[in-house]
């Protein structure tokens, strides 16, 4: 039981298989979401949850770019 899926860019079958698995029922819709996940570029995902019905693609900001936070140190 997986709340939220996200799906980074797939081939071949991987990318059939999850476009089968966003809870999208019309076979246009599933083959213009398999075609997203081949597509996709490095840092972009399809996501799906309760939220996002039935999926939403969306940009990932890798933790390596994300800014550093300074942590206080206790005087």
């Amino acid at each position: 039981m997986v709340g939220t899926k996200v799906a980074l860019q797939l081939e071949g079958r991987d990318a059939e298989i999850m476009s089968e698995n966003l809870g999208v029922l019309a076979k246009y819709d599933r083959d213009i979401a398999r075609g997203l996940l081949l597509a996709q570029p490095p840092h972009r995902a399809l996501l799906r949850n309760n939220h996002y019905e039935p999926y939403a693609q969306v940009d990932v900001t890798p933790f390596f770019e994300k800014p550093s936070r300074a942590v206080a140190k206790m005087p």
